[in-house]
């Protein structure tokens, strides 16, 4: 978006979350924008392992445009609640949580569930304050789509407020959970390989011919990183033997402290790798059963209950991981192996992928002593 054109943007999406906050139901006229519709509920999103309902681009666009330009039904449930000493501006000058508004969402929001909502009104805000500065005004949006789509799973206003920032994984992440893969894989048609949550939203579509030639490039200069994904995608496929070639090369020793919590992973996933492979329910022995895997800041261990030959519970005992980081992978992925019976077919959650993965690594490592 051009300059002028998202500034622009800016004053009237401005103008009109203040009229709306104010209990006004449309958009001031000077603003040149059209009528807000009522508030709505978020598109939901998929259950886990369930149909997902398929829309052209025509229907998605129509609900970004519509959900994106409106508040949600939970808006005048949550206040505006921030410290008086923050600044609002994205000044980098100003230090602490209680005056830098990224340390602030960092520190306080992001952890923090409860919080959430507040932290999207918040941002609401924040753009009234820089409405003028293209560059906050990206920021902010930026900021917008990723807590829609992660803290509530709203993609359709995610969507809108991604196409402001033009970011274009994030939103075709959005067109994807929405139902339109085909305008999600247009999207991602330029990706890089330097893009992860690109690679990542590959294999979660089932491109993974993409998803590998991707991560086969970022192997070439980052090879724990990239090979491992190209074995987890590989394994996702079905190609089990190919996988297992991947994770190897991502296990080689590395000086780098971040890549080798990337090959520590890789290890884990070859030792659990027949478990993907060979894993039948019926043959499941009752009983409750431990796996380690080391995520970001160190081990993430669970415990796994099988009881009458299903997988009744899977729970986090003991971790070190980052509040966030936790919480938008733990919830997804135990809900997800819960309600597929079943550690294949999972996807890391972008943006958390040394946690979701120790999370499924674990557990499949649990898994693998209740098989004969």
């Amino acid at each position: 978006m051009k300059t002028n054109q998202l500034l622009g943007f800016a004053a009237a999406t401005t103008m009109l979350f203040l009229s709306l906050a104010a209990g006004q139901t449309k958009v001031p006229p000077a603003a040149g924008q059209p009528k807000a519709s009522p508030a709505s509920a978020p598109a939901s999103a998929p259950a886990a392992g369930g149909a997902q309902k398929v829309m052209t681009t025509a229907e998605v666009d129509a609900l970004i445009d519509k959900d994106g330009k409106t508040t949600p039904a939970w808006w005048n449930q949550v206040p505006l609640n921030y410290p008086k000493t923050l600044d609002l501006t994205w000044n980098q000058g100003v230090k602490g949580p209680q005056a830098n508004l990224g340390s602030y969402l960092w520190s306080t929001i992001q952890p923090n569930p409860a919080k959430w909502k507040e932290g999207i009104r918040l941002m609401h805000h924040v753009l009234t304050v820089v409405a003028n500065d293209q560059q906050k005004v990206a920021r902010t949006a930026d900021t917008l789509g990723m807590m829609y789509c992660n803290f509530v799973q709203d993609y359709a206003r995610a969507a809108f407020w991604y196409r402001q920032a033009d970011n274009q994984t994030g939103l075709a992440k959005c067109y994807f959970r929405l139902g339109d893969a085909k305008q999600a894989k247009t999207l991602l048609a330029n990706a890089s390989s330097s893009d992860t949550d690109a690679i990542l939203l590959c294999i979660e579509m089932g491109e993974y011919d993409l998803a590998i030639r991707l991560s086969d490039q970022l192997g070439q200069s980052r090879p724990q990183r990239g090979y491992m994904l190209s074995g987890d995608a590989a394994r996702k496929a079905g190609r089990y033997p190919v996988a297992m070639s991947y994770y190897q090369k991502a296990s080689q020793t590395t000086s780098d402290n971040w890549l080798k919590k990337f090959a520590d992973q890789a290890k884990v996933a070859l030792q659990t790798l027949k478990v993907f492979e060979n894993y039948d329910p019926a043959r499941l022995k009752d009983g409750t059963y431990s796996g380690s895997c080391n995520g970001y800041r160190g081990p993430v261990d669970v415990r796994v209950v099988i009881a009458q030959k299903k997988i009744q519970s899977v729970t986090v005992v003991q971790h070190k991981e980052d509040g966030f980081f936790y919480n938008i992978a733990s919830g997804t992925i135990i809900k997800a192996i819960v309600d597929r019976q079943n550690v294949r077919g999972i996807d890391a959650v972008a943006g958390a992928t040394l946690t979701s993965g120790a999370i499924i690594n674990a557990t499949a490592k649990a898994l693998s002593a209740t098989t004969p």
